[in-house]
């Protein structure tokens, strides 16, 4: 929530946590789990929480974390967990300390998202800068330069052929990456709007898309040439 913490529903009750109970700060952007089963909290302003069901861990730049900003969290194939953040570019912890990669290593300061590719691929999301793809080594970053719809990113995901998809800001809302080119979708080829919040791929092979206004979208995209399917529905 936006000021009062975290709830966990277990099918019946709601349970809340705040500061009170060791949360590091009440303001919660995204919630992920690692392999092991805590959850790693992102706040914006106090840092990361990591929750193991019973205590709270936290981390703050007094433990290494670029800023206390932090937008997303998201653990690789090797067990580090990276931070993307407002201002600061991204933090990876390692277990014991914390690398922070920033405009230093080509890495823009804002990253609003972080997601893994089936390939093991990282790859960061950034308000101004485009997106930025580690291979483990190195970052590679496409911007509109290189075909991205806009340099605003807001989700990214993939679909069961391989594709990476961004939702965008700006007049172009959604593009398409099949390794080696781009493919912009936007309001001319059916979407309801040319903002994209949020992406979900499903087992059947749509790509739900969440606009910014104008109901939602529905990307087949289990046979190429893609179809858009326009949903009226009222937005939540």
């Amino acid at each position: 929530t936006y000021g009062s913490g975290i709830s966990r529903y277990d099918g019946k009750h709601f349970t809340n946590y705040t500061t009170a109970q060791g949360l590091v700060h009440n303001t919660v952007l995204s919630i992920s789990q690692d392999k092991t089963g805590p959850l790693w909290i992102s706040t914006f302003g106090g840092g990361v929480s990591r929750f193991d069901g019973k205590r709270f861990t936290n981390f703050t730049t007094q433990q290494g974390l670029a800023t206390d900003f932090v937008y997303c969290t998201l653990e690789d194939n090797q067990g580090n967990h990276w931070f993307g953040t407002s201002g600061g570019g991204l933090s990876r912890y390692e277990g014991a300390s914390c690398v922070n990669f920033t405009t230093k290593q080509g890495l823009p300061n804002q990253v609003k998202k972080v997601f893994r590719d089936r390939a093991g691929n990282l790859w960061f999301g950034t308000y101004g800068g485009g997106v930025s793809r580690y291979d483990g080594n190195r970052f590679t970053t496409f911007t509109t330069k290189q075909g991205l719809a806009d340099d605003m990113v807001h989700d990214i995901a993939e679909d069961k052929h391989g594709n990476i998809w961004f939702g965008c800001m700006g007049n172009s809302a959604l593009s398409r990456f099949d390794g080696k080119q781009f493919t912009t979708y936007t309001t001319k080829q059916g979407l309801t709007n040319d903002e994209i919040w949020s992406l979900l791929p499903t087992r059947g092979g749509d790509i739900w898309c969440g606009p910014n206004g104008g109901g939602h979208s529905a990307l087949m995209a289990r046979n190429l040439p893609i179809i858009l399917r326009s949903r009226g529905w009222p937005m939540m």
